[in-house]
């Protein structure tokens, strides 16, 4: 089956192709989906399956329902839900935030309920809190993906959007239902709900929600607030941008990696030539240079992430000669090897300050 993918305007820009079950060969290795690779005209991270068609709904209800793949979106809209656009097995990014907010400010996410669904849920949720957008998910539809769950009772998922539940909610009574000791649903909080409500840009929504969390978990709300602004948490000015201010390698790597995650640039070049452990830090610190990130004012992406690359491999180079010094000091040390590699490695300078 060919699913022809299509721009804002309604253009054909590129394909996916699915396998039918009954021909798959158990035998050969396979993705469950083909697609088309990226092109001059096709950016998977600004395209959202089904939005040409979907937009004139989102407008009139101020809402979209997110699904993951292009079945359930087929068999969403056969439902009668119009307003219906599926990310297609891409990471979630601002410029899919930018194109929504267009026609609508509220998004209802429907992700697989496995260990790699709930985190791409988290993600996606993060970004939209960040980028003005509230969040809701749907409700308890087990373990079925939309198109299962809708060939089996179309009015089982029309209800399941009704009774959606903001994420915050969601996140709360996860971490509530995590452990009966008051003390770990606490830290749960503090760690898996706070990030959320921080990401919120509205003040009398970050308030309500303190208070909804307050009321339903008993820890006071002066507490719960102090826990969002406390240190790191708290909320730098807006400013312009100046990564040749920034003060070192691992401040440079968190940054890159923020950025990576939030423009979708897993498989860009520049990108896999640092070989970076992207697991190195914690989530909650990635999340919080996401979030400085947001509050920045970027005008060319592209050049900053240029500058981002530039100023890393600068560093990089630095470190290894800064090495390489150190290992001519010690005794015994081949020193004509070492002031040969020194040499070579000085006369690269240029080439990493230039990025060439």
């Amino acid at each position: 089956v060919m699913f022809p993918i299509r721009n804002v305007s309604g253009a054909t820009v590129g394909y996916s192709g699915r396998i039918l079950p009954s021909l798959v060969d158990p035998s050969v290795a396979q993705g469950k989906y083909v697609n088309t690779p990226e092109t001059p005209l096709y950016h998977k991270s600004k395209i959202l399956f089904g939005y040409d068609t979907a937009k004139k709904k989102m407008s009139e209800v101020k809402s979209v329902v997110v699904v993951e793949g292009q079945m359930d979106l087929c068999m969403s809209y056969q439902s009668g839900i119009h307003n219906t656009v599926a990310v297609s097995g891409t990471a979630f990014t601002d410029e899919h935030i930018h194109i929504i907010k267009r026609f609508c400010d509220n998004v209802i996410l429907s992700f697989d309920t496995d260990t790699a669904g709930q985190n791409a849920l988290k993600k996606t949720a993060l970004l939209c809190l960040l980028g003005g957008i509230d969040v809701y998910v749907v409700g308890d539809i087990g373990t079925k993906d939309p198109a299962d769950l809708i060939q089996e009772n179309q009015q089982a998922w029309i209800q399941a959007i009704e009774k959606k539940r903001h994420v915050i909610e969601v996140m709360l009574a996860q971490a509530m239902a995590s452990d009966t000791d008051e003390r770990v649903i606490g830290k749960r909080i503090v760690t898996d709900v706070l990030p959320f409500v921080r990401a919120i840009q509205s003040p009398i929504d970050r308030a309500h929600f303190i208070r909804f969390i307050s009321q339903r978990s008993h820890i006071p709300e002066s507490t719960l607030t102090e826990e969002l602004t406390r240190g790191i948490l708290s909320q730098p000015q807006v400013e312009k941008v100046d990564v040749t201010s920034m003060p070192s390698k691992e401040r440079l790597v968190k940054e890159i990696i923020a950025f990576v995650t939030l423009t979708d640039k897993h498989t860009d070049e520049r990108v896999i030539s640092l070989s970076l452990d992207f697991t190195q830090f914690p989530d909650t610190i990635i999340q919080e240079e996401m979030f400085k990130l947001e509050e920045k004012i970027i005008s060319d992406k592209e050049k900053y992430f240029d500058d981002l690359i530039r100023t890393f491999k600068r560093e990089q180079h630095k470190e290894q000669l800064v090495s390489l010094q150190q290992k001519l000091r010690v005794d015994g040390a081949d020193k004509e090897a070492i002031l040969k590699e020194i040499y070579d490695h000085a006369k690269r300078g240029p080439e990493v300050i230039l990025g060439l």
